[in-house]
């Protein structure tokens, strides 16, 4: 998906960023990342502090996230991500997000309000690209950054204790 962005959006950089195992079949994942990401502007964050993730979030324009990608969700429901924190802490900084369509991210992110809900590489492609060809000042864009920052709250210690305090009531 990024080498086909990379081709449309030329400028466009991708950031990798989590936390890497020293367990073989991790680094060789990761090695296998390395490889294909060879000739394109990939940055890998490996073992990313939370300040060089919040950092991240809060220059980059947009959040990919692909859990879910080529699962079965009846075979391995678990594959498809139950909830999403990183989703909703990109939001929190104005990261427009494009979430796959299976798992709680989905639910999280309202398509085209919030933030997209793609289903195929080509979707991803597409409203990556349009989000990026659209100025800073693009009163759509802010709209939806806004949004994506006002769905977060509903996530925020307070929500979530005044959900919990009136449950108990």
């Amino acid at each position: 998906a990024f080498k086909q962005l990379h081709a449309r959006c030329p400028d466009v950089t991708l950031h990798l960023a989590g936390s890497l195992s020293a367990e073989p079949r991790h680094m060789a994942h990761y090695e296998k990342l390395v490889a294909q990401a060879a000739g394109l502007p990939v940055q890998f964050h490996v073992n990313a502090s939370q300040e060089t993730i919040a950092a991240l979030y809060a220059h980059s324009s947009v959040y990919w996230h692909a859990a879910g990608v080529g699962v079965d969700e009846l075979l391995e429901p678990h594959r498809c991500e139950h909830f999403g924190i990183s989703v909703v802490e990109a939001m929190s900084a104005g990261c427009v997000p494009l979430v796959f369509k299976l798992g709680g991210p989905a639910a999280t992110v309202q398509h085209q309000v919030s933030g997209y809900v793609y289903s195929s590489q080509e979707e991803l492609v597409d409203w990556t690209a349009q989000v990026l060809g659209r100025s800073s000042d693009d009163a759509a864009l802010q709209q939806m950054r806004v949004a994506a920052v006002q769905a977060s709250l509903e996530f925020s210690d307070a929500a979530l204790m005044d959900r919990f305090t009136a449950l108990l009531a």
